[in-house]
Protein backbone atom coordinates (compact mmCIF):
# COMPACT_ATOMS: atom_id res chain seq x y z
CA UNK A 1 0.00 0.00 0.00
CA UNK A 2 1.54 3.21 -0.89
CA UNK A 3 -0.57 5.82 0.95
CA UNK A 4 0.74 5.21 4.19
CA UNK A 5 2.75 7.93 5.76
CA UNK A 6 5.75 6.11 5.78
CA UNK A 7 6.38 5.97 2.00
CA UNK A 8 5.96 10.07 1.81
CA UNK A 9 8.92 11.17 -0.03
CA UNK A 10 10.13 14.86 -0.21
CA UNK A 11 8.86 16.61 -3.30
CA UNK A 12 11.83 16.27 -5.89
CA UNK A 13 12.24 12.54 -4.59
CA UNK A 14 11.52 9.15 -6.21
CA UNK A 15 8.69 7.47 -4.46
CA UNK A 16 5.18 6.15 -4.58
CA UNK A 17 3.23 8.20 -2.55
CA UNK A 18 2.28 9.96 -5.25
CA UNK A 19 -0.29 11.98 -3.79
CA UNK A 20 1.76 12.53 -0.18
CA UNK A 21 -1.22 11.40 1.61
CA UNK A 22 0.36 10.98 5.61
CA UNK A 23 -2.52 10.21 7.58
CA UNK A 24 -1.39 8.92 10.64
CA UNK A 25 -4.48 6.69 11.48
CA UNK A 26 -3.60 4.18 8.00
CA UNK A 27 -0.19 3.39 8.54
CA UNK A 28 -1.27 1.23 12.41
CA UNK A 29 -3.75 -0.58 10.26
CA UNK A 30 -2.17 -1.29 7.30
CA UNK A 31 0.47 -3.12 9.59
CA UNK A 32 -1.99 -5.09 11.00
CA UNK A 33 -3.40 -5.75 7.79
CA UNK A 34 -0.01 -7.28 6.44
CA UNK A 35 0.97 -8.80 10.03
CA UNK A 36 -1.81 -9.81 11.76
CA UNK A 37 -2.19 -14.03 11.80
CA UNK A 38 -5.81 -13.80 11.92
CA UNK A 39 -7.93 -13.25 8.17
CA UNK A 40 -10.69 -11.73 9.67
CA UNK A 41 -8.38 -8.99 11.52
CA UNK A 42 -6.31 -8.40 8.37
CA UNK A 43 -10.03 -8.03 6.30
CA UNK A 44 -11.23 -5.57 9.07
CA UNK A 45 -8.15 -3.17 9.23
CA UNK A 46 -7.68 -3.13 5.45
CA UNK A 47 -11.61 -2.51 5.57
CA UNK A 48 -10.57 0.87 7.84
CA UNK A 49 -8.01 1.40 5.66
CA UNK A 50 -10.30 2.00 2.94
CA UNK A 51 -13.47 3.61 4.75
CA UNK A 52 -10.10 6.25 5.41
CA UNK A 53 -9.05 6.82 1.82
CA UNK A 54 -12.10 6.12 0.44
CA UNK A 55 -14.42 8.34 2.77
CA UNK A 56 -11.98 10.83 4.25
CA UNK A 57 -8.37 11.37 2.42
CA UNK A 58 -8.91 10.74 -1.12
CA UNK A 59 -5.40 10.44 -2.42
CA UNK A 60 -6.58 10.17 -5.67
CA UNK A 61 -9.85 10.82 -7.99
CA UNK A 62 -9.23 8.17 -11.46
CA UNK A 63 -10.76 10.16 -13.96
CA UNK A 64 -9.94 8.01 -16.77
CA UNK A 65 -10.20 4.43 -17.45
CA UNK A 66 -7.68 2.03 -19.15
CA UNK A 67 -7.76 -0.93 -20.78
CA UNK A 68 -5.56 -3.11 -20.88
CA UNK A 69 -5.07 -6.77 -22.01
CA UNK A 70 -2.16 -10.05 -20.93
CA UNK A 71 -1.55 -12.58 -23.81
CA UNK A 72 0.63 -15.70 -23.18
CA UNK A 73 1.03 -18.86 -24.29
CA UNK A 74 -0.81 -21.65 -24.16
CA UNK A 75 1.28 -23.67 -21.74
CA UNK A 76 1.49 -20.77 -19.37
CA UNK A 77 -1.03 -20.91 -16.40
CA UNK A 78 -1.75 -19.24 -12.89
CA UNK A 79 -2.76 -15.82 -15.22
CA UNK A 80 -5.91 -14.19 -13.49
CA UNK A 81 -4.91 -15.38 -9.41
CA UNK A 82 -5.70 -12.19 -8.03
CA UNK A 83 -8.08 -12.23 -4.66
CA UNK A 84 -9.67 -9.70 -3.42
CA UNK A 85 -8.61 -8.31 0.60
CA UNK A 86 -11.38 -10.67 1.56
CA UNK A 87 -9.82 -13.77 -0.11
CA UNK A 88 -12.44 -14.17 -3.18
CA UNK A 89 -10.77 -14.92 -6.35
CA UNK A 90 -10.82 -12.46 -9.70
CA UNK A 91 -10.81 -13.09 -12.85
CA UNK A 92 -8.45 -10.20 -13.89
CA UNK A 93 -7.42 -7.64 -12.15
CA UNK A 94 -6.25 -4.53 -14.17
CA UNK A 95 -3.10 -4.03 -13.88
CA UNK A 96 -1.87 -6.49 -11.70
CA UNK A 97 0.35 -9.79 -13.29
CA UNK A 98 1.76 -11.65 -9.87
CA UNK A 99 4.80 -14.10 -11.60
CA UNK A 100 4.90 -16.16 -8.13
CA UNK A 101 1.47 -17.35 -9.53
CA UNK A 102 2.60 -18.22 -12.69
CA UNK A 103 3.93 -21.57 -13.94
CA UNK A 104 4.68 -23.44 -17.19
CA UNK A 105 1.72 -26.14 -17.63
Amino acid sequence: MYWGPTTVRPIGEAGLNFAHNANPAVEPLLQVGRQNPDHQVRVEAYQQVDRILNGQDFPYIYMGRSIGAAFTRQNVAGMGGATTADGQRVLFAPGIVNPAEMWLA
